[in-house]
């Protein structure tokens, strides 16, 4: 017996009763010989619960007793039968109905020897005719057995009066012929009306068949659209895989994720590294290069992706630098097991360096897309060449099974940008974005339709497009409300995507179209499922 090790065990059964009468002994000296059991003993005992008896005062009166109810409605039924019964035949017996002849006729004067076809269309007078003949026919057969049969059971009458015997006979058939044909002529009568004024064969047969018609028509028109939705759903690889990858990519000029929406941070659930690299308007006055370096990853312990953004910007070749490090943190909250709500905020600081050397005086520049600035005037004084900066954003990201949707506001502080000119503030920057994927069922095909929209006092534009992957070929185009666009092409794996980018845009400043080239490369970690 090793008691230490199953202690617990032991004491369970010890207080279900469930020990022989020497294992209770020996388990009892055992825990008193081991005095550093007390402890679990204890609360062994505080935890059991005893069981108790409970009484409930005036239960027997919630029992209701079982009263002969059946018994007496079965006598009160028999007895109302039995009452019909005696009344039905005294009722009879007192109208001189001979019930053994009614019975005679009944069995033999029966509606269904009268044939009437109800497709038929007959006029009422053929109808009385033949009901009429029929049954003419019938009565007379029937009166033939009625009298075979009294002149059986009346053996004394045909033996004192024979001579009188065929005229009573004869006269008593007239009779009995002229009541049947009276009777059939008023039950002819009532059949023939019930057919007449029933609606024609034709126009039933006109009504059923438009009502068939109609239903298999709606039959044939549902019959066609599911005809046509599974030819779809086989050319895309059945069935049709409405879903959101959580993995966006947006092909709009100065496309940084965490600058589109800081919500996606850590929403991937993997760890990345993603950088990018821009040069706008190459060999004009107003190139901008940039370089953009995102580390992002989700930690279970604060329910929230953490991420780190570094962006640096070099405006006509040292013109004007501008680097800035943004901090990002978005928690995640499980609406529902179907919808995930993800906002974020995020803190930046930036230092903007000017060269004196290389600005022109009265000059106009347009760092970025749509904004034109002016510079200094030739009677300001220089304060400074260097300008410290600090901003922050709000954003959120709803996600579903099948879409995602997302507003985001950028420059929230509106922080300065006096080294320019005098009184020269940042813009705050609105975007909305919302999209979706659509995956074969072998996931070798994937289709991500998306559409962003911007917004600040000097740009105000939607771009739609859609990525496709095949494989590990990547495919995507985008088009603007300005009549810019965007294409690119890569190679995408789980763990790695390298991609090249193409816009088309137009600069406020010359109202030119110029082209703008870039290429990102992201590692990231397997995702966890």
């Amino acid at each position: 017996m090793r008691i230490p090790r199953d202690f617990d065990r032991w004491m369970f059964d010890y207080k279900e009763g469930n020990l022989s009468h020497s294992e209770n002994s020996y388990f009892e000296n055992y825990i008193s010989e081991n005095p550093q059991l007390n402890s679990d003993a204890e609360a062994w005992n505080n935890s059991y619960v005893r069981k108790q008896s409970i009484t409930y005062p005036g239960i027997s009166s919630l029992q209701k007793e079982k009263k002969l109810k059946v018994y007496y409605t079965w006598a009160v039924i028999l007895l109302l039968a039995i009452t019909s019964s005696f009344g039905s035949y005294n009722y009879l017996n007192r109208s001189g109905i001979n019930l053994y002849n009614l019975r005679q006729v009944k069995l033999n004067f029966e509606p269904a020897n009268i044939h009437v076809p109800f497709k038929i269309n007959r006029t009422k007078s053929k109808l009385e005719k033949l009901v009429i003949q029929e049954t003419k026919e019938t009565s007379k057969t029937n009166l033939n057995s009625i009298e075979l049969s009294d002149i059986t059971t009346n053996s004394n009458y045909s033996t004192k009066n024979s001579p009188n015997k065929n005229t009573d006979s004869q006269d008593l058939k007239e009779i009995e012929v002229n009541k049947i044909s009276n009777s059939v002529n008023l039950n002819s009568k009532n059949n023939s009306a019930s057919y007449i004024n029933n609606p024609s064969f034709r126009e039933v047969t006109e009504k059923s068949t438009n009502s068939k018609f109609k239903r298999k028509h709606k039959k044939s028109f549902l019959r066609t659209i599911k005809r046509g939705l599974r030819k779809i759903e086989r050319i895309s690889g059945y069935p049709i895989g409405l879903i959101n990858l959580r993995d966006p990519e947006f092909l709009t000029p100065t496309a940084n994720l965490f600058d589109i929406n800081s919500g996606f941070v850590g929403g991937n659930g993997t760890t990345r590294f993603d950088s990018k690299y821009r040069t706008q308007w190459l060999g004009s006055e107003n190139n901008l290069q940039t370089s953009v370096l995102n580390f992002d990853t989700y930690i279970k312990s604060i329910r929230g992706g953490i991420g780190v953004s570094l962006n640096s910007g070099n405006f006509n070749n040292g013109l004007l630098t501008d680097n800035k490090v943004s901090l990002i943190y978005s928690p995640k909250f499980a609406i529902s097991s179907k919808l995930i709500f993800e906002p974020a905020v995020k803190l930046s600081l930036g230092l903007m360096t000017l060269n004196q050397s290389k600005i022109n005086i009265n000059n106009t520049l347009e760092i970025q897309r749509g904004q034109l600035i002016k510079t200094f005037h030739s009677n300001d004084i220089f304060t400074a060449n260097n300008l410290w900066y600090k901003d922050y954003g709000l954003g959120f990201v709803l996600n579903s099974e099948i879409f995602y949707f997302g507003f985001n506001a950028d420059n929230l502080a509106k922080h300065k940008q006096s080294i320019y000119g005098e009184n020269n503030h940042t813009e705050i920057n609105y975007t909305a974005i919302l999209g979706m994927d659509y995956q074969s069922r072998n996931k070798n095909m994937i289709l991500s339709p998306f559409i962003t929209y911007q917004n600040n006092s000097f740009k105000n534009e939607l771009w739609t497009g859609v990525n496709f992957k095949y494989h590990l070929l990547t495919l995507g185009g985008g088009y603007s409300t300005k009549n810019d666009f965007s294409a690119s092409l890569g190679i995408k794996t789980s763990n790695f995507k390298l991609s090249y980018q193409y816009d088309m845009t137009t600069s406020v400043l010359t109202s030119q179209k110029m082209g703008s080239h870039s290429i990102g490369l992201r590692i990231n970690t397997t995702r966890k499922q």
